[in-house]
């Protein structure tokens, strides 16, 4: 998995779904799409976790967030840790049943992500936002 981060973000922007505007929640059904089919231990909702990701809003394909193997000076960077159960819902649900070096596409409506209520820390995404997620799993950590 040591690929170049540039080539691997430009290789996970896919076209997405809409965000809706409105201040009514938008809801949907979680897309998840096994990009790779990994051979390792499988990922359960109460896990804790180790990945790189890109995160794109969905209807410009702008990264909002990524961690990838490089950082943005070249420079190796391990995966990001946590605990599955303290990501928003379509995240977690999105990660429960991949396997350790699987790659995983996550499409997560409004409903099921952050809502009519983004992070104030995270500017690109907006109230109501589809989330875009392309997730390598790197390990599985049981309880």
């Amino acid at each position: 998995m040591k690929v170049a981060f540039a080539a691997l973000a430009a290789m996970f922007i896919l076209a997405g779904v809409s965000a809706c505007d409105s201040n009514d929640l938008t809801t949907g059904e979680l897309e998840i799409t096994d990009l790779i089919v990994g051979t390792g231990l499988v990922a359960a909702a109460n896990d804790s976790v180790r990945v790189y990701y890109v995160l794109t809003r969905s209807d410009d394909d702008q990264i909002c967030d990524l961690h990838g193997p490089n950082n943005s000076a070249g420079q190796p960077q391990d995966p990001i840790g946590f605990s599955l159960n303290t990501v928003v819902e379509g995240f977690r649900d999105g990660l429960v049943g991949a396997r350790e070096g699987g790659r995983r596409r996550i499409i997560v409506p409004p409903n099921l992500g952050y809502g009519l209520d983004p992070p104030a820390n995270q500017t690109c995404i907006r109230s109501n936002e589809v989330l875009d997620f392309t997730v390598d799993l790197v390990e599985v950590i049981k309880p």
